[in-house]
């Protein structure tokens, strides 16, 4: 019984360690984001920057205040509302598509 505690005490520990090491890193990376985006505004680069500051926000999406911040600057920047500021997906293309079997030279059936 003494062993069972001492591993689940040891679990706990292992996972809080590991999840205050993940917002460190992703503040971290963030806060390097927020820079970046600073440093390309200020060259001249809105675009750029608008990205960085998008980026930033994403990461910081479990802290509101941040990341509400981050996303206030990505508008300025674009001069657009944040929720048209959607990943850029890449649509699913079916292979019975006919422009895909042309591209691929595949026969028509």
């Amino acid at each position: 019984m003494a062993n069972a505690r001492y591993f689940d005490r040891q679990r706990r520990a292992r996972t809080s360690s590991g999840v205050t090491m993940a917002l460190t890193t992703m503040i971290t990376a963030a806060g390097t984001y927020c820079s970046a985006a600073e440093n390309d505004e200020r060259r001249g680069f809105p675009c750029t920057a608008a990205m960085e500051w998008q980026k930033a926000a994403e990461l910081l999406a479990p802290l509101p205040s941040a990341a509400d911040q981050c996303w206030r600057e990505w508008e300025r920047l674009m001069r657009l509302p944040r929720h048209l500021a959607g990943p850029v997906h890449r649509q699913a293309v079916s292979v019975d598509s006919p422009c895909v079997k042309v591209a691929l030279r595949i026969p028509a059936a």
